[in-house]
């Protein structure tokens, strides 16, 4: 059964009031450990007014219910439940020598400190954050209903894959225990379910599909999933990871850098490129994994977990940045360099190729057995300007129109970077619009221009073609 907090706190002796606390949400919560007068706000005042509160009492901002959930405020309530429980001591030795002391506020502060720079009173908190969600879902009764809930949805969906129930599973859990989604998902990850890992996550904006790995496989400070500009960023900086790319080893799909294979990557209805059902599957098999490091977090930022790196929802307000993991990507580093014996082919045919742009575009489409007007669908570019390209040795060609037909033909890097020599361009080093370029042509030229266009125009840059 979900725990009971008015009950709880009845038993406790404590009572609850709900009260605006601030003007700015900064405290979601506080106990009162000596009877005392506190400003809290008005809002009908539009200011600080001072109130009475008698010792035990927690106050917990109304707030709290629109800009998170019920779930966050009954975790508020424990959370000021453990203060009172473990902490009062400590509150009465804090008492001898500062009798102004009355209260615990609990505070949203954007990041997270070191450890070694906590003082007592940072412990006391990051102890009741810990204890809150273990003491509304415990360890026994959360597994039992974990698993009951696990066989319910196999049944109902008719899959034995564990990731593809999760995500119902979760929400459940969430409703049943009264907590937040979140909450449920990292106690999914605490009771030994991993598979909780690849849910309900968001990059860039955009839902990630569920994805399973082998257990063990992934530490909790790294990730399969990444933004494309932490992509593009990695792409560029790490020599290995470039060189790779480069050779056409990897492309960036579904919010993973994944091997570039037909038995990982396949493509939907709509034509974009996408994870295999086997792919998606079998991450570890084929995508590179990512140490995360927390950049900073919002004013209303979730920080109430150490396992803050599951918080990647559209909501949550965390900014992380991915840095390549070479260590633990080893076995798909290896398959890569098996892999790249089917690229055979087309360092055979960049050798063949002309040094002109205008022969070798000729050369690269009867190869690729595309025409002019299929060229021009794909590449967002008008039939008489690739019969320019083709045709006009001094046509004037930008490097927007050569990465445009690149991406339009689906261009291997190598091929691409050929094309792109061949006409007399190079990307600006320092550039970071010239940097996504480079990650179109080496990690995303699979996708649709289109995608790479909503890209550029997402970072404040021009598209590329389409509007010509």
């Amino acid at each position: 059964m979900p725990l009971d907090t008015v009950e709880l706190t009845k038993r406790m002796g404590l009572k609850i009031v709900m009260q605006r606390i601030t003007e700015d949400f900064s405290v979601f919560g506080q106990i009162f450990f000596a009877e005392a007068d506190s400003e809290v706000y008005d809002a009908e005042a539009g200011a600080l007014v001072n109130c009475h509160f008698d010792a035990g009492t927690i106050v917990v901002d109304p707030q709290a219910y629109l800009l998170r959930n019920l779930g966050c405020v009954n975790n508020t309530i424990v959370h000021e439940c453990v203060h009172w429980d473990r902490h009062s001591k400590a509150f009465e030795l804090e008492r001898l020598y500062n009798a102004s002391a009355t209260q615990i506020k609990c505070i949203v502060v954007g990041g997270i400190k070191k450890e070694t720079s906590r003082s007592a009173n940072e412990w006391m908190e990051w102890q009741a954050t810990s204890l809150a969600p273990r003491i509304q879902m415990p360890v026994k009764p959360f597994k039992e209903k974990a698993r009951e809930l696990i066989v319910k949805y196999e049944q109902l969906l008719n899959t034995y894959e564990l990731v593809d129930v999760m995500e119902h599973v979760i929400d459940e859990l969430a409703v049943f225990f009264c907590v937040s989604r979140h909450a449920a998902k990292i106690r999914m990850v605490d009771v030994g379910y991993e598979e909780a890992v690849g849910t309900f996550t968001f990059i860039d904006g955009r839902y990630v599909k569920p994805h399973a790995f082998k257990k063990g496989s992934l530490a909790k400070n790294q990730t399969y999933s990444i933004g494309y500009q932490d992509a593009i960023v990695q792409t560029m900086i790490n020599m290995n990871l470039r060189e790779a790319a480069l050779s056409g080893d990897y492309v960036y799909v579904d919010a993973h850098v994944c091997l570039n294979h037909p038995k990982y990557v396949t493509r939907n209805k709509e034509g974009s490129p996408t994870l295999t059902e086997y792919g998606r599957l079998h991450v570890d098999e084929c995508c590179l994994t990512f140490d995360l490091k927390l950049v900073h977090a919002n004013k209303y930022g979730e920080q109430f977990y150490k396992e803050c790196v599951l918080y990647r929802d559209v909501n949550s307000g965390l900014f992380f940045e991915a840095q390549f993991a070479k260590g633990s990507s080893t076995s798909v580093t290896e398959k890569a360099a098996k892999l790249s014996e089917v690229n055979k082919e087309i360092i055979a045919l960049r050798k063949t190729l002309p040094m002109t742009f205008s022969d070798s575009l000729i050369r690269i489409m009867e190869w690729a057995e595309v025409t002019e007007e299929e060229l021009a669908e794909e590449s967002r570019l008008n039939p008489k300007t690739i019969q320019r390209l083709r045709t006009n040795p001094d046509y004037n060609v930008t490097l927007k129109t050569v990465v445009s037909i690149c991406i339009g033909l689906h261009l291997h890097p190598l091929l691409s970077m050929h094309l792109i020599n061949a006409a007399g361009l190079s990307f600006r080093a320092g550039s970071e619009e010239h940097m996504m370029y480079q990650f179109f042509i080496t990690g995303f030229y699979t996708h649709p221009i289109d995608e790479c266009n909503e890209m550029l125009e997402a970072s404040g840059f021009k598209i590329l073609s389409g509007k010509e």
